[in-house]
């Protein structure tokens, strides 16, 4: 099976080598294509404009669509998020592509480096990213489309457990990325 994973620097592997991001270490467990079309710093704008572009080359089976952090960062809303997952999972659909919306993994405001703090209030940022996970939630539900609870599988961590996991407070360690890793893999099955 080949799968296009379409995202932002969680995705990409931002601070882990690209043989230790999860979409690499599914395709070593499973044995599926698996392409990384993650882009550190990308909106879900970058990413619609993309996927127009690479699915036709690509031709993939499956296409995870992951993203919405930095459109929150950098708007303080997640309106833009919502349209555009919405219209990647259309145009997935349109082209006879399973979609799998993976849920993103919640940030440790208290970890985020202080520079990037200079660019958008992440204590209210983690709200905005939690309200949006829900209406993802509901989006899937609604429209029969596969998710991925990465946001879950975070969220119920307890302190400190939960941060031991985070290079920054945004991104993950290479062991974070094993557990995205294991749980796509798991829910990748459920579509062979």
């Amino acid at each position: 099976m080949r799968v296009y994973c379409l995202g932002d620097s969680m995705t990409y592997g931002f601070g882990v080598s690209r043989r230790e991001a999860w979409p690499a270490l599914v395709g070593a467990a499973t044995g599926h294509e698996m392409i990384n079309g993650g882009v550190n710093g990308d909106t879900t704008s970058g990413m619609l404009a993309r996927f127009c572009v690479d699915v036709p080359r690509i031709k993939p089976d499956v296409a995870i669509l992951m993203g919405g952090c930095n459109d929150i960062f950098l708007t303080g809303s997640d309106s833009t998020a919502r349209c555009n997952m919405g219209s990647l999972v259309q145009q997935a659909l349109s082209r006879a592509i399973t979609p799998v919306i993976g849920f993103p993994v919640p940030f440790e405001p208290s970890l985020v480096r202080d520079d990037w703090s200079l660019l958008t209030d992440f204590r209210s940022a983690a709200e905005i990213l939690r309200q949006y996970v829900v209406w993802l939630r509901r989006y899937a539900e609604v429209f029969r489309v596969p998710f991925v609870d990465f946001w879950g599988l975070f969220a119920q961590m307890p302190d400190p457990r939960r941060t031991s996991f985070y290079l920054d407070g945004l991104h993950l360690t290479a062991q974070g990325h094993k557990m995205m890793a294991h749980l796509m893999a798991e829910e990748l099955k459920k579509l062979v």
